[in-house]
């Protein structure tokens, strides 16, 4: 009865089991965790008596060696033990000295490698200079030779093509307004400089810069934008001309009783005049576009020129003061190609010169005070900017809050009269920018200013 017991618990668990697993894969898994596990407990088994066995074994043999040491060996090793340790006493390491080092082998290493690193820029220097002298040679031949004629005419005054007699022709076209001739001289003057680099532009000289190229550049706009608008004006005085020829006409012929006649001749009058009016819109057009076409193309031509002069003048600057200035002209030099081009070309110019007036800003507020005037009309320009060319006019309302607040906190401590009616004059337009905006935005004025 217990062997029949038995033998219907065992076929229970294992139906159990069996109920447990869903698929033939789980039932030979099962199967062979079942064989894994007892050869597992079979070895762990056996390991353990081994190591009892073994260990068993070992303390024997350790036993067995202890007694058959002698006491005479044991004093011998702890007389050699002694001496050891008397020896280790008496030896004297050498103490760690502080050697003089031979300041010429870092020196000479240091040297060499700023040797290496000035000839590598000043090659590096020479290549993109040589490079933008011979893509925009026939540019710069021009310019030079506009001048070498003016020199070369006066033989009795003898005058050397330097940068000072270059800074004083700019000084004279720029006064008559000869902006194509000032623009030269502008030219020729950023090549002086890059072909000497050690001698840094004085304040004239950046002053006279920054007032050609913008004097040239709104001029060529105002005549690039009127000669679009110059044949529409035409366009229009054309046809009131024609609107009067025919009321003068009609008029005319009304006076004549002769209705055959009258309808003859206006008719004849007509296609004449319609003929003609084509001929003529079409040639004025083909003028304006042509003229808008060059204004357009020597404009490109002559910014492109400047900036790729200026950005080489960048790896020569040693002062990060005076990357301030040529930072300024690249934006604004990018801020009026882009007005000047339409579509993709337009929106890549627009955040070039986004870019490059914020990198100004950022050296400006670095490196001059807020009261400066390059400092204020960078400012002004980059805040103008922002607001009429990309729209973002709450960031241009907070950038001219920001700098006003700035300079106008200041102004008590500059001494030159001139210097302070300078400063007036462009934060009273930010002041009143600041206001106009503000109302606009802000449904509210924040300024309540006197002066």
């Amino acid at each position: 009865m217990n062997y029949d017991n038995n033998n219907n618990n065992n076929l229970m668990r294992k139906k159990i089991q069996l109920n447990k697993i869903k698929s033939p894969k789980d039932f030979v898994q099962f199967k062979k965790s079942k064989t894994v596990e007892g050869n597992v407990k079979i070895k762990n088994n056996v390991l353990f008596n081994d190591t009892k066995k073994n260990g068993k074994e070992k303390i024997k043999n350790l036993s067995r060696t202890y007694q058959t040491i002698d006491a005479h060996t044991l004093n011998r090793s702890k007389k050699n033990k002694k001496k050891k340790i008397h020896y280790n006493n008496i030896i004297n390491h050498p103490k760690k000295t502080n050697l003089p080092l031979d300041e010429n082998t870092y020196s000479d290493e240091d040297n060499f490698i700023s040797e290496k690193l000035e000839k590598e820029t000043d090659e590096k220097i020479k290549y993109i200079k040589d490079k933008i002298l011979n893509k925009y040679k026939d540019l710069f031949e021009t310019y030079n030779n506009i001048i070498n004629v003016l020199i070369n005419s006066n033989e009795e005054i003898k005058v050397e093509l330097n940068r000072e007699t270059i800074y004083n022709f700019l000084k004279m076209s720029y006064k008559y307004a000869d902006y194509n001739y000032s623009l030269a001289c502008a030219i020729l003057l950023l090549i002086d400089r890059l072909n000497h680099p050690d001698i840094e532009l004085n304040d004239n000289e950046k002053e006279g810069l920054e007032n050609i190229f913008r004097s040239y550049s709104y001029h060529t706009i105002l005549s690039y934008k009127y000669a679009f608008k110059a044949y529409h004006h035409n366009d229009k005085g054309t046809n009131n001309n024609n609107d009067h020829n025919k009321s003068y006409n009609n008029n005319h012929n009304n006076n004549h009783n002769n209705n055959h006649n009258n309808n003859h001749n206006n008719h004849h009058n007509n296609h004449h005049n319609n003929n003609n009016n084509c001929i003529t819109l079409q040639v004025k057009k083909n003028i304006c576009k042509s003229i808008r076409h060059n204004i357009k193309n020597k404009f490109l031509l002559n910014s492109e020129a400047i900036i790729n002069l200026i950005n080489c003048i960048f790896y020569t600057i040693k002062d990060e003061r005076n990357k301030f200035f040529y930072t300024y002209l690249n934006a604004n030099q990018y801020k009026i190609i882009s007005d000047m081009t339409e579509t993709g070309v337009k929106y890549k110019y627009e955040q070039l010169a986004e870019r490059t007036f914020k990198r100004a800003l950022d050296l400006g507020m670095i490196y001059l005070k807020p009261t400066d005037i390059n400092f204020l009309n960078l400012a002004s320009s980059y805040i103008y900017f922002l607001y009429f060319n990309l729209g973002y006019e709450q960031k241009a309302l907070n950038i001219c809050i920001d700098i006003f607040d700035k300079s106008s906190n200041i102004l008590d401590e500059i001494e030159d009269k001139d210097h302070v009616h300078k400063c007036l004059e462009i934060l009273s337009k930010m002041r009143h920018n600041i206001k106009r905006w503000s109302k606009k935005l802000n449904k509210n004025s924040i300024l309540f200013l006197t002066f």
